[in-house]
């Protein structure tokens, strides 16, 4: 006997869409003061790095989910509303942040993709590196580019 996984219909894709984008929205507004306000450490960048990796992964297949464009525009109540656009829109300015992440680290890259993220400190011990929030201006405005994207 094995184990049956049902596609998403498509209330449950949009339910759940509604549902991502929301944690998105708090976690994203969260890591933005957060680094106006005490900039990150490489493991903070590195952590953001990795969950939009994942989210984008999960969103991407969400948005292939058949009939997801009519239930949006019956469940809006308006049918010029085009989820798809909206959702490509979202998309690629949330890739912008990813990127933006990258384009922050290149200044510890080594120009083979390893990262100094850390160094050794006699009496110390580890000493994780850190970026100032003027360092991370670029990304906290990708960020807010994002975030006028969700409604």
């Amino acid at each position: 006997m094995t184990f049956l996984i049902d596609d998403h219909t498509d209330a449950d894709a949009y339910t759940e869409i509604m549902r991502f984008m929301r944690q998105i929205r708090i976690d994203l507004t969260a890591a933005r003061n957060r680094f106006t306000a005490d900039g990150s450490g490489y493991r903070g960048l590195r952590g953001l790095f990795l969950n939009i990796e994942r989210n984008l992964s999960e969103l991407n297949i969400l948005k292939s989910t058949q009939r997801l464009g009519q239930y949006a525009k019956d469940r809006q109540g308006d049918q010029g509303y085009d989820i798809v656009a909206e959702f490509n829109t979202m998309l690629t300015a949330y890739e912008a942040v990813q990127d933006s992440i990258l384009t922050g680290l290149t200044a510890i890259e080594d120009g083979g993709g390893w990262y100094a993220n850390e160094k050794l400190v006699k009496g110390v011990g580890r000493v994780d590196r850190s970026f100032t929030s003027g360092q991370l201006v670029d990304l906290i405005a990708d960020i807010d580019i994002f975030l006028s994207t969700l409604g």
